[in-house]
């Protein structure tokens, strides 16, 4: 079982499979000795008798039929991420061999959780405009792919281009950062005024765009 820690010390499961599995997203809280020994001192947990064992949250206690468990904090950029756990449907089952392998594999997990991280920051670095943090050009066309596909199927589409009046005298005149300050708040005011399912981007220089999902042009008005 894999599972990660959020708003603090809740933990919620994100895969588990074997013979005790949790299901998916189930959560708990991890305050008081399993936070202390997983988080703060980054150490394996080992509990021979889940159901008799005071340090197992009520809300993963009711998960559970009995048996033995072990779990290893998984590390990502040195702050603890979440736990990989393991169980067993017979008590005191997990020694020195079986907490060494779990250690190897929760070492492996930890890699492969700070690429993926990795790697999402970047596909939204490259998806965002830097200076409105909107959408950009990129994030558009791909956006436009699908909606584009949904109204040729009989959905309602309609694309709003804004483009800001004499935006280049005002630059000139009050100063590029200024001219950024203005495009800022443009940006801040197309999203507060657009529903969550519409996407607004920055098109290009004083140019954005607005994509009107689910809207006719009566809507638009």
């Amino acid at each position: 079982t894999v599972w990660l820690l959020e708003r603090g010390y809740v933990a919620t499961v994100a895969a588990s499979e074997g013979e005790i599995s949790l299901p998916e997203g189930a959560e708990w809280d991890l305050s008081g000795p399993l936070a202390e020994r997983l988080v703060r001192e980054r150490q394996p947990v080992v509990i021979g008798d889940l159901q008799a064992s005071p340090h197992v949250p009520d809300g993963l206690r009711e998960h559970l039929k009995g048996g033995s468990g072990i779990a290893i904090p998984l590390v990502v950029g040195n702050q603890v991420v979440g736990a990989l756990s393991a169980g067993s449907i017979h008590q005191d089952f997990f020694a020195e061999d079986e907490i060494s392998v779990l250690q190897r594999l929760a070492n492996q997990a930890s890699v492969a959780l700070e690429n993926a991280r990795l790697h999402s920051s970047l596909q939204k670095l490259s998806m965002t405009d830097p200076l409105t943090g909107l959408p950009n050009r990129r994030h558009l066309d791909s956006h436009l792919e699908r909606e584009v596909a949904a109204a040729r199927r009989g959905r309602d589409l309609v694309l709003c281009i804004f483009d800001l009046d004499n935006f280049k005298l005002y630059n000139d005149a009050e100063g590029h950062l200024a001219g950024d300050d203005a495009l800022r708040a443009f940006g801040q005011i197309l999203s507060e005024e657009n529903r969550a399912m519409n996407l607004v981007a920055r098109y290009g220089g004083d140019e954005f765009v607005s994509v009107l999902s689910e809207t006719g042009l009566e809507g638009v008005k």
